[in-house]
This record gives C-alpha cells, structure tokens and sequence, in this order.
C-alpha cells in the first residue's frame, strides 16, 4: 500500500508486457487489489515495438524465481536499462550487481520495494547504472561473439520480424533446407549422440523425430484419488515417470509446407499437424 501511494504520487506507472494463460487471472488480480492506477497489463509487444517501449522506461523490473534464458534483462540493458532482478543463476550471469542493475534475494517484497524506490529517488545513480548496462551488453551482440570465435562450421542469421511461435519462424527456412535438420531451443543443452539420432529417425522413415527424455516427478502432497466425490485411497507423495520434451527436434524439409505463411504456430501444434496428416 505505501508503494502504490508513492507511484501514485510519483506519477509512475508499472507496465507489464506479455500474455499467456495468467494474463486474465493478472488482470483479476489487478482489479480486486485496486492497483488499477499503477499497474497496466499491455500484452505482446511485438519485435517492432518492443525497444521502443523499453526505451521510455525508467528501469526493468524482473522479480522470477526461474528464468531459463535471460533475454528481456539483456535486451533492457542493450537500452541502456537499469535492470532490478532476483539473484538467481541467469540473471546473476547477465546483470552485474549495482554496477549495471541490483540484484535482490527470491520472494523479498521489502527489498524490492526499497531498490524501486532507491532507482527512482538517485536520479545520478540511475544514470550511471543506465551507462554501465549499455556499455555491458555490447559484449553479448551474438554476431559479434561469432565473429570473435574461429568456430569450425559457417552460421548464417534468419531473424523473423514479428513473432511466429516456435514452430512459425521456421518457415524462414523454406527453399533454404534440402536435408533433415535439427531444431533446438537455445536453452536445450542435451549429452546425445544426434549421429545416433539421425540413423534412427532415417531408419523408422519419420518425418519428424522428437527426441524426449526421462524424467521423474516427485509430488511433496498426499494425492487423493476420487471416484463420484468418493475417497478411493490416498498415495502419499507419489512419484510419476514421464519422458519429456527436451525442445530439440529432426524435422524433413517437406514438414515446413505445413506452417502457415505469417502467422503464429508452436511446436506442439506442428506435431499434432503431422502426427495427424502422416
């Protein structure tokens, strides 16, 4: 309550981007909270938009607990972005602690409440955080990283202009692959013989091989079974045995028709497609 009266005070609104499945149960939140006149959710932002809206912020806040790969940080600071997050592993690698943003413990409101309100007091101290992260993230420029490195095997940029979904920015590709190819998520790191996986998948003749891995799911509840609001039993803290999605894929050229041209399409949404057509 004293934040949203020192925003408002202030005249500082914080505006979330993005979507997904929370964004109605945020937008709800918001509402029964009353934080309606300092908190805006604007959705997507897409590749055109997004530097321009990051370039009139004061600051980026990013309080996750798991961030698997710390783009948004980075591209905050490549604005010149001061950037408050947790002290967590990726953020740790990409924002040097109050020299290019501050970095505060997991689950600590009164830590993050103080540094929102320190970065927008220390207009100087902004300012030099604010130079620091665009002089810092120079080093990240991938194209510049690549050049740097004598790696043993060409790479060529295909960068899409709006986001298409994991699956829709392949498209790019078209007329371009003649082969099978692998897709990967950047952040997919997998100890794998992908030799091992190309005989297979040419040997079962597939069309598109998703390569899964074992992985078990330990529940720290007691889990109860229901049958017609009737108790059947109780298992105590089961564990369950899944073989997951890695997001590291061996697709045939012909796969790409099936995308539609210019619009978004996921992974799992391409798989269904082909699982059904073949």
């Amino acid at each position: 309550e004293e934040l949203k009266n020192y925003l408002i005070d202030k005249g500082i609104k914080i505006k979330v981007a993005g979507d997904g499945k929370d964004f109605t149960r945020f937008n709800d939140l918001i509402d029964q909270k009353n934080l309606n006149e300092i908190v805006e959710l604007i959705g997507r932002i897409d590749s055109k938009n997004k530097f321009i809206f990051l370039g009139k912020a004061l600051f980026l806040i990013a309080p996750s607990r798991f961030e698997a790969m710390p783009r948004v940080p980075l591209e905050a600071q490549a604005c010149g972005l001061p950037v408050i997050a947790t002290k967590i592993p990726p953020f740790e690698f990409v924002i040097k602690n109050s020299f290019t943003g501050i970095l505060i413990p997991e689950n600590s409101t009164a830590k993050l409440v103080e540094n929102i309100r320190r970065l927008i007091e220390n207009t100087e101290e902004r300012k030099q955080l604010s130079k620091n992260a665009l002089s810092f993230a120079k080093q990240f420029d991938r194209k510049l990283f690549l050049k740097e490195n004598d790696f043993p095997y060409e790479t060529e940029w295909v960068e899409e202009e709006d986001y298409l979904g994991t699956a829709g920015s392949l498209l790019l590709l078209k007329d371009r692959i003649e082969e099978s190819f692998f897709v990967a998520n950047c952040d997919s790191l997998l100890d794998v013989d992908f030799g091992e996986v190309l005989q297979w998948h040419r040997e079962h003749k597939a069309s598109m091989t998703v390569i899964g891995c074992h992985n078990e799911i330990k529940i720290p509840f007691g889990v109860l079974d229901l049958s017609d609001e009737k108790l059947k039993r109780i298992s105590e803290k089961p564990t369950h045995d899944v073989i997951i999605n890695t997001g590291v894929y061996l697709i045939e050229p012909h796969v790409i028709s099936y995308i539609p041209e210019g619009k978004q399409m996921d992974m799992n949404t391409l798989i269904d497609l082909v699982a059904k057509k073949e």
